[in-house]
């Protein structure tokens, strides 16, 4: 299980209309699993365009 309360996230990628995050999420058991959001604008709102759910 992740425990995404203690998730940390790192911007990695940023264009006009386009940002890309790192999510860096502890597991219950110690590990930590990386997945990468990608965020697009659209008008004035940002909404996910791609979530790295599976590694």
């Amino acid at each position: 299980m992740l425990e995404w309360r203690k998730a940390k996230i790192k911007l990695v990628s940023q264009k006009l209309n386009v940002r890309s995050y790192k999510l860096i999420v502890p597991t219950v058991d110690g590990d930590t699993v990386n997945r990468i959001v990608t965020f697009y604008k659209s008008g004035s709102t940002w909404k996910v365009n791609q979530f790295d759910a599976v590694q």
